[in-house]
């Protein structure tokens, strides 16, 4: 152990690890393989990071997001890990076989399953030793799971044809039966896997719903809060053209504020998540495409502006918030039209079963389709029946509606019912019995949340926080930097 401690410090200058880290990586060492379920904000990525730098063998990282595979590649690279690359589709055709002619040039190769399952990615890994094969976000494999993305359940026959040394599964969210469904589509034995399960329980973020009468007096309370709240705030939003009405009116306000979504190039992208990181944008209004990667300690609030889709995507978003242990707030302002709304959204998007034949029987006609439900067909197209197919959408969509009415209990229980129960209840193998008291969670109307947040232990800020300073730039400009042309939706 104290080998490990010593490379901890070595390689990241750290003197301690996190909760579950220092399990998870001898097991790694001991040749076990490991499915690690560590709540958000537990540093997950440090699990494969550490033990690939002390064995100095190739590590694949499986994942299911673009911008997440970037972010990744670039915070190695900031820490001096020159060997690390994302094999994407966005690098050129030579590029891409740049990387796969030259595998011994890697130590960190982060790639799409999509990517992963295409014959020459998989020849030239194929005739490569595997250190360590790591499934990043791996409920997405799970059909129980409303993240599912069906190119995972390839991943089982893939990890037996490249027979790599270890297997890592990682994941924040996971019920038992996606656990036990992870470990069966990879293959996990019991003989060989050693399970690493902790609490998705976070007892220093406070919990709160506040009820709000419509989305005027949405808008009026984010302000007041964001008066209230010290240091840096995430808020989130369902739709990206609220996010950016929002920005722009906390704009006005002077708020050092940046807008973030899923269709920033990666230069924007970037720099933004810099700004904030570095406490030059004290307030981030977001759709939940911000936060995947990023490891900024002292968030002291997440905001919901809407309710997210599911219980595990809440998690998510709250655990951005407090990751360095002091006290901080997760608030949701829920109005009367957002329940309704969300259990709408889970029914959208799903092709009928007529669209599922038209579009097997010919894909080519809907080669300029960027409808929701031609887009989602596309991710099925590798399977080999329609009826495969609609089998699989309709075990989906059944998930993804339970996981919005899952969400829509959450929020609509009687004030007297813990909210923190309920999750652990939901995420934990063995569930606790929550302490619920005054620090744990609550429903309350503004005027009360008001109060109960101007008596908060909020820590001392950071010094990157504290030096936050009202702009001296005219709104105009401010608004034209912050928010150049954008696509509209």
């Amino acid at each position: 152990m104290n080998d490990l401690r010593a490379a901890l410090q070595r390689y990241f200058g750290f003197s301690a690890f996190r909760p579950g880290q220092e399990a998870v990586i001898s097991g790694l060492l001991s040749g076990k393989n490991v499915l690690a379920v560590l709540p958000t904000g537990q540093g997950k990525s440090l699990t494969y990071q550490l033990p690939t730098l002390m064995t100095g063998q190739l590590t694949i990282v499986v994942s299911p997001l673009l911008a997440l595979m970037n972010d990744q590649v670039q915070h190695l690279q900031e820490m001096g890990v020159k060997r690390a690359v994302a094999l994407n589709s966005m690098l050129e055709r030579q590029e891409q076989l740049a990387i796969l002619n030259h595998l011994d040039r890697w130590q960190f190769i982060f790639v799409a399953p999509e990517t992963l399952s295409r014959p020459d990615v998989l020849t030239a890994f194929a005739h490569f030793p595997i250190g360590l094969f790591v499934v990043d976000e791996a409920h997405c494999i799970s059909e129980w799971g409303p993240d599912f993305r069906p190119a995972f359940l390839q991943l089982g026959t893939i990890i037996q044809r490249l027979q790599p040394r270890r297997i890592l599964a990682l994941t924040a969210t996971a019920a038992p039966r996606v656990q036990d469904d992870i470990k069966q589509r990879l293959g996990l034995s019991p003989a060989t896997t050693l399970a690493i399960v902790h609490s998705v329980n976070r007892p220093n973020i406070w919990l709160d719903i506040c009820p709000i009468n419509d989305e005027q007096e949405k808008l009026t309370v984010l302000r007041r809060l964001l008066r209230i709240i010290p240091g840096s705030v995430i808020v989130y939003f369902n739709r990206k053209k609220r996010a950016r009405e929002v920005a722009a009116a906390l704009a006005a306000d002077d708020i050092a504020v940046g807008l973030y979504h899923g269709d920033l190039d990666p230069l924007s992208r970037r720099s933004l998540q810099n700004q904030f990181l570095h406490g030059r944008i004290r307030v981030i209004c977001a759709t939940v495409a911000f936060g995947m990667g990023i490891d900024k300690n002292d968030v002291r609030a997440v905001i919901h502006f809407a309710p997210p889709s599911s219980l595990a995507g809440y998690l998510q978003a709250i655990g951005r918030a407090g990751r360095d242990n002091l006290p901080a707030a997760a608030i949701s302002l829920v109005g009367p039209g957002d329940i309704p709304q969300m259990l709408a959204d889970a029914e959208r998007g799903f092709p009928s079963a007529g669209l599922i034949q038209t579009f097997f029987a010919d894909p080519s006609q809907f080669q300029h389709d960027e409808s929701a439900e031609i887009v989602l067909l596309r991710r099925y197209q590798h399977f080999a029946s329609a009826a495969t197919v609609q089998t699989l959408l309709q075990n989906t969509q059944a998930t993804r509606q339970a996981a919005a009415q899952q969400m829509a209990r959450f929020f609509t229980a009687p004030a007297t019912v813990c909210r923190r129960q309920l999750i652990v209840n939901a995420f934990d193998p063995h569930p606790m019995t929550v302490r619920h008291d005054a620090h744990c969670c609550a429903v309350t109307q503004p005027p009360q949340l008001f109060g109960q947040l101007s008596k908060f232990p909020w820590p001392a800020l950071s010094p990157s926080s504290a030096a936050l300073t009202p702009s001296v730039l005219s709104v105009a400009v401010r608004l034209k930097k912050l928010f150049p042309a954008l696509p509209q939706s």
